[in-house]
């Protein structure tokens, strides 16, 4: 079993609930920080009155998720007090269900179990098992590789692609790009129009792809990032040092965060110097006499989750190498504080979407 789609529920709903009509459907933006919000906000009427759905949909439905996703419905509905909350999974586990029936929680899974206590109906349907319970959290789009042909698509959101052409450019192979693509278009964030024998593929909401990416991606967590520190103390000069080292090492780097930002899109003076690197950190580490800092570091060196990130660097002024813009914003509001209003200047210059 899959993780549910936005077209799934839109089936599921009406079947459970007689009379229940859909009016809209709509993806949240990304939470800014210490902000709650669930993934889709659902409304509709039954029996003439409006109906506001809060849903939440998690790739498994045992309790520990389901703990986490109530807490995020519960913390949403205190300040909306008009809105039902729902959780959506492939498959609620009777533990999981048990706990989200004590707390008011509706839930509904692709397997067909359901329980929703509306004020104008009641709804249970409990005891149907999926023909296979995922032993673990499927992967999503998001993953490493995969990841590739949403990088692809959001650094040239006006093309038309083919799935070939696609698949090429993110360097992936076919089937995997139409895995990827199929789900997208699950979602609504692209579409497929059949010219002929093959579809032409197109972003079709490209903003609110790159902050569902954002919402699972941490500079520092989703990399293998060391915190070293430099004899050089001016930023500038170190990063021409970097530059000047890997240039005469023929190595492969990039900068990002604030370093990146600030020859891409100023908005800020630079305190400290990020890059991804390829190839042995040791290496790196020795050639530019680099010494670990837990603290009071002044150089941030990645070890990135996928070669993708070297995907579209580019070069401001034919000085320095720089990621592309896609993954300088998901670094840069990863960051909190200063890094998001970076992020949000780098997004209004040059993303503009």
């Amino acid at each position: 079993m899959t993780t549910p789609t936005i077209q799934q529920v839109e089936k599921l709903l009406p079947s459970l609930i007689p009379g229940f009509r859909i009016s809209s459907m709509r993806r949240q933006p990304r939470p800014k920080s210490g902000d709650i919000r669930p993934d889709f906000l659902l409304k509709g009427y039954l029996k003439g009155r409006p109906v506001t759905f809060a849903v939440e949909v998690k790739s498994v439905g045992e309790p520990r998720y389901v703990r986490q996703a109530m807490n995020e419905l519960q913390a949403f509905k205190r300040e909306n007090r008009d809105v039902y909350p729902l959780l959506i999974v492939p498959y609620m586990s009777p533990n999981a269900q048990l706990l989200a029936k004590a707390e008011g929680i509706g839930f509904l899974d692709l397997a067909g179990n359901a329980w929703l206590d509306l004020e104008q109906a009641y709804v249970e349907r409990i005891g149907r098992h999926p023909e296979r319970v995922p032993a673990r959290p499927i992967r999503r789009v998001f993953a490493p590789v995969s990841s590739r042909v949403i990088r692809a698509l959001l650094e040239s959101p006006k093309q038309t692609w083919t799935l070939s052409t696609l698949a090429a450019e993110a360097t992936v192979g076919l089937p995997l790009a139409s895995r990827v693509v199929r789900r997208l278009a699950e979602d609504r964030w692209i579409s497929l129009k059949r010219v002929g024998r093959r579809a032409e593929i197109n972003i079709t909401t490209p903003g609110e792809l790159l902050e569902a990416w954002a919402s699972e991606y941490s500079f520092l967590t989703t990399n293998s990032v060391s915190r070293l520190y430099s004899f050089e103390s001016d930023p500038g000069r170190l990063m021409k040092q970097i530059a000047s080292v890997a240039n005469r090492e023929r190595k492969k780097y990039a900068f990002t965060l604030a370093a990146g930002a600030t020859l891409i899109a100023p908005a800020a003076r630079i305190s400290d110097v990020a890059l991804y690197i390829e190839g042995d950190l040791e290496a790196w580490k020795s050639l530019l006499d680099l010494r670990p800092a837990e603290t009071g570091g002044n150089v941030l060196i990645a070890e990135p989750f996928d070669a993708g990130v070297f995907y579209r660097i580019q070069t401001p002024a034919d000085q320095f190498w720089v990621v592309g813009n896609v993954q300088l914003y998901l670094d840069l509001v990863s960051w909190k504080g200063r890094g998001e209003e970076q992020a949000e200047a780098l997004r209004r210059q040059k993303l503009g979407y």
